[in-house]
């Protein structure tokens, strides 16, 4: 089986075979340049996406209007997108105009950061044309021209540097950082949509504490909706986490940040449950109830967002009363529902569910056996304590 480098070769050869010019281009050759591993290759070509579609046999037109189609070798998509240059940038995101007649060279200048503009070509050699080698050996960030040129342009080119940060560790050049500082407000022009997923990676970054910082440091956190509570927060933790953990830290600073970001079902009802259950933690801690309510996984989750909050580390003893849980749920009582309208005077669903839900808390924190003949007297006695208006009702 072909490697994914491999496969990209074969199609920029069958490009050059045809008379185009095509070289890979951005993350990849920059990732590979460092040694990272990364199977996302885009390539850059003169053709146009319609005779890249009459060259190979699998193409998907994924956004053609920008040039940009995917070519499906063995399996493996490849973004290969055409030469292009741009014009007008009226929601300071997407070019209003795009044209294909352009030079490799304007291509490059179009690009967001000198360390994106290096090209290989299918014999690994490396070109640069924007000093981006040199930018790389010095682990620098740099806008490609003037900085405000290119985060007018496109104002999340900002949150992507910090992104790159996260990811890299490298510093941002001193012009770069003056101009985030200057115009970080433009990011409040961006789709809430894609200034979430940029933070999706900036979190999954290894160096994610030194972005926040410079973020924090350049006030451009503040442009953000309602997240700079939560950066702030999250920039003091020398914790790692997860972007679900940093969102619900997000959430628990700013609850506003539930709506703002129009995360999944998923994720609306994790940080939900997070901003609750930690509030039931905060001060007492985890219980055998909150085990038995919400399992293990969500409770170890919510206490690396406690203790990215400060609180001290409950791993040990949410393990331990995971594990010594005498039932797992509601049906694995020795005396159920079903027996208590058989065995006892009250038939009120309010009634029963009390009882139940008694006898589970009696049972996991071990104040009871889960025996049947326990359960039932229990059962009796407590029911006993419930308000007595229409107890048959």
């Amino acid at each position: 089986m072909h490697s994914t480098l491999d496969k990209g070769k074969t199609i920029i050869r069958t490009l050059t075979r045809h008379g185009h010019q095509a070289y890979f281009v951005g993350g990849f050759v920059r990732d590979r340049l460092l040694g990272i591993a990364t199977d996302d290759v885009d390539i850059t070509t003169d053709a146009t996406p319609l005779r890249v579609g009459e060259l190979f046999e699998k193409v998907v037109l994924t956004g053609e209007k920008y040039g940009t189609v995917t070519v499906i070798v063995e399996g493996t998509p490849f973004e290969v997108t055409t030469f292009r240059t741009e014009a007008g940038y009226a929601d300071m995101r997407r070019p209003d105009n795009v044209r294909f007649d352009a030079t490799l060279e304007e291509d490059l200048a179009r690009r967001d950061f000198t360390v994106n503009q290096l090209i290989m070509d299918a014999d690994e050699n490396i070109l640069d044309h924007h000093d981006g080698l040199d930018d790389l050996n010095a682990k620098k960030l740099r806008t490609i021209g003037k900085p405000t040129d290119r985060f007018t342009e496109d104002a999340l080119r900002m949150l992507r540097a910090f992104r790159f940060v996260a990811k890299l560790g490298f510093d941002i050049d001193a012009d770069t950082f003056e101009a985030i500082r200057t115009i970080g407000e433009n990011i409040e022009h961006v789709a809430i949509e894609r200034i979430r997923d940029e933070l999706v990676k900036l979190f999954e970054g290894n160096h994610k504490r030194k972005a926040l910082l410079r973020m924090r440091e350049s006030g451009f956190s503040a442009h953000l909706p309602h997240a700079e509570a939560g950066v702030a927060r999250l920039a003091k933790t020398p914790l790692d986490y997860d972007p679900d953990a940093a969102f619900a830290t997000f959430v628990l600073e700013t609850p506003e940040a539930l709506d703002a970001y129009k995360f999944s079902n998923r994720q609306q009802k994790l940080y939900r449950t997070a901003f609750n259950l930690h509030h039931q933690t905060r001060e007492d801690g985890f219980k055998p109830e909150h085990l038995f309510q919400f399992g293990k996984d969500i409770c170890l989750f919510v206490n690396t967002v406690n203790r990215i909050q400060g609180m001290k580390d409950a791993e040990a003893d949410i393990i331990a009363m995971d594990a010594s849980l005498p039932i797992r749920a509601v049906c694995d009582l020795a005396f159920k529902g079903e027996d208590i309208l058989k065995e006892t005077p009250y038939k009120r669903r309010s009634d029963i569910g009390f009882i139940i839900d008694h006898l589970v808390l009696e049972v996991i924190n071990r104040r009871l056996p889960n025996d049947r003949d326990a359960l039932r007297k229990e059962a009796e006695r407590f029911a006993h304590t419930l308000p007595k208006e229409n107890p048959h009702e």
